[in-house]
């Protein structure tokens, strides 16, 4: 004979943690993928969700409809105060017979015994408790199959329900991570990109006469399944943004027309001076934690919008510790460094290659300098020994720079590094690249849930954001510097795209930008081999596989930083 089960929120007991019944069948399909949606907030579609998303727009939407013999209720609240339940059931079905049928709608095939099964006995749970009766099955409708598959809700089931609900609440009482599962559910899994399952050693960050700087390409690398969205750059003064339904719809002051986008499709939206943005579409950025950046129409920053803040607190808090640990940040900012250093010597080399004899002379000269204090920076004691090593590498690897650039001869040849502001416009591009940059690992650091404003190579000051300048620093000379090498050489600028203002400063005219920015959105889309996650990654999604490869070094996941290099 059994007995109910007590409700722990009676007789003064500490209340039950609340668990979601999604959570139930991410829990049972991987823990990780479980950990990672609810303690790190992070979440990735991909054609499946997608799908899955639009399958529920249907039935997600709170009501009811009537048949001969059936009541059909929609988007239904339900919980379960003895186990600690809560969620939403999809459909609800009340029979004129007195029969309850909870219907969880799948987009794709139903797995006999499948994780799905666990949320909809969960469902049926909940149900016999708000309306006092016996639910004894509940139903999956898979979209692939175009049909119901009923679940009968026995002991078994029950009892898998019950464990997986004291696993999920062990898992966020406890707010540890768990492991990669690391097997065949990875390759149709959207998060494998956030998660990382199968890691492969690093390659040692400074370079030695046994292992040459440059490698041959591993086999069996696979390319990123993440799907790489765009940013949204406005420069069109008086243009005006609005939001429709699922998309995002411009209009531009005497152009017939507007512009319709999917909103989907956008990851982060730039705006240069006058652009106006309407409350809904703003309300609906934050919702969906996509940034809105506010710039001057000259390419200052003013502000960011980023919506709620993401991740595990203890993320941050580790984050904190890390700082505050002398030892630890050096540790963490001499692999930083150590990454630029070794990625600036590599764009060196390359360049090398289809240099005339006298500047690739000097180039090597140059690379030389940069291996040497590379070795140095295993050696630094000190923030203030490492800075300087950072430092006198930053100066060979410019005074490099010049002899790489092909300017046309209109263009005033590059003689050193100048800024705030730049004075030339070899300068000016490399500055509003550098903006691009930062505005891109801005965003994965908060996607993760790292604080951007605390870091380890550069020291905390109001509104800069450490931590965000500490992870620019190793994708500096390759998507950056490289970049900029890039359009000057294919004489993609010409001195019509540069203005000089009235106080000397030199910047890029608006159709100087456009051409700018068209060409960093093709440049992030190309695939860079990343040694550590063992596949190709575009290079718009490196600096978040980076914020992710950091945060596994904060949990404890990882015995160090270890920063991407190219090979």
């Amino acid at each position: 004979m059994t007995t109910p089960a007590a409700n722990p929120s009676q007789g003064g007991e500490k209340e039950l943690l609340q668990v979601s019944l999604s959570a139930l069948e991410h829990y049972a399909y991987c823990p990780r993928q479980c950990g990672l949606i609810l303690l790190e907030g992070a979440f990735t579609d991909d054609a499946a969700t997608i799908r899955g998303t639009h399958l529920h727009q249907r039935v997600d939407t709170p009501g009811n409809k009537g048949r001969a013999t059936v009541r059909t209720l929609h988007a239904l609240p339900v919980w379960h105060d003895g186990h600690g339940l809560t969620g939403i059931c999809d459909t609800v079905e009340l029979h004129a017979d007195g029969r309850i049928l909870p219907v969880e709608h799948k987009s794709g095939r139903c797995i006999p015994a499948g994780p799905a099964d666990i949320q909809a006995a969960a469902q049926a749970i909940c149900l016999e408790a708000m309306f006092h009766q016996p639910v004894p099955e509940a139903a999956i409708f898979s979209a692939t199959d175009r049909r119901r598959h009923l679940i009968p809700v026995d002991t078994a089931l029950r009892n898998r329900v019950i464990e997986t609900t004291r696993a999920v609440r062990a898992l966020l009482e406890t707010s540890h991570l768990p492991k990669p599962a690391a097997d065949n559910r990875c390759r149709r899994c959207s998060m494998a990109t956030d998660c990382m399952p199968s890691t492969r050693r690093h390659p040692p960050i400074h370079p030695s006469p046994q292992r040459p700087l440059l490698t041959h390409r591993p086999t069996g690398h696979r390319r990123v399944t993440t799907e790489l969205l765009n940013t949204l750059y406005v420069q069109t003064q008086g243009a005006d943004l609005r939001l429709e339904q699922d998309s995002l719809r411009v209009h531009i002051p005497h152009t017939p027309g507007r512009q319709i986008l999917p909103l989907r499709r956008i990851n982060a939206i730039v705006l240069y001076g006058h652009i106006d943005l309407s409350t809904e579409l703003i309300g609906r950025c934050a919702q969906d934690r996509r940034p809105v950046t506010w710039m001057t129409r000259g390419g200052r920053y003013l502000a960011r919008l980023d919506g709620a803040v993401h991740g595990n607190v203890l993320l941050r808090h580790a984050q904190h510790q890390a700082h505050a640990d002398t030892e630890a940040r050096l540790s963490i900012a001499r692999n930083i460094t150590a990454g630029k250093i070794r990625n600036s010597r590599w764009i060196l080399i390359r360049a090398a290659r289809d240099a005339t004899p006298v500047p690739k002379a000097r180039i090597r000269a140059a690379a030389d300098t940069l291996a040497d204090s590379l070795n140095a920076t295993s050696t630094c004691t000190s923030l203030d020994m490492l800075m300087g090593t950072e430092g006198n590498a930053a100066r060979t690897h410019f005074a490099a720079l010049a002899d790489t650039i092909r300017p046309t001869e209109d263009i005033p040849a590059f003689t050193h590094r100048n800024r705030r502001p730049p004075t030339d416009p070899v300068n000016a591009l490399l500055s509003y690249t550098y903006g691009l940059l930062r505005g891109l690992v801005h965003g994965a650091a908060e996607q993760v849930g790292l604080d951007p404003y605390i870091g380890f190579l550069h020291g905390i000051r109001p509104g800069k954001p450490a931590l965000a300048l500490d992870l620019m620093e190793e994708f500096r000379p390759v998507l950056a510097d490289r970049f900029v090498l890039t359009l000057l050489n294919r004489r993609q600028l010409r001195p019509a795209h540069f203005e000089t203002t009235p106080g000397g400063a030199v910047r890029l005219t608006d159709e100087g930008r456009k051409i700018v920015i068209t060409a960093w959105q093709d440049w992030k889309t190309q695939t860079w081999e990343h040694p550590l996650a063992g596949r190709d990654v575009p290079a718009g999604l490196l600096p978040v596989v980076q914020a992710r490869i950091l945060a596994r070094h904060l949990r404890g996941e990882l015995p160090a930083y270890l920063p991407w290099t190219a090979a």
